[in-house]
């Protein structure tokens, strides 16, 4: 299970979710910095 930590401008959201699909929300939300931990 992956963790994730999305650093937005209206702070932080904690998703459970595949690295790669949330790379793809965030390239279409214009996001370019975030962080992975397992």
């Amino acid at each position: 299970m992956n963790i994730i930590a999305i650093m937005g401008p209206h702070g932080v959201y904690y998703k459970d979710e595949p690295i790669k699909e949330l790379e793809r929300a965030l390239q279409s939300l214009g996001f370019s910095n975030y962080l992975a931990a397992k």
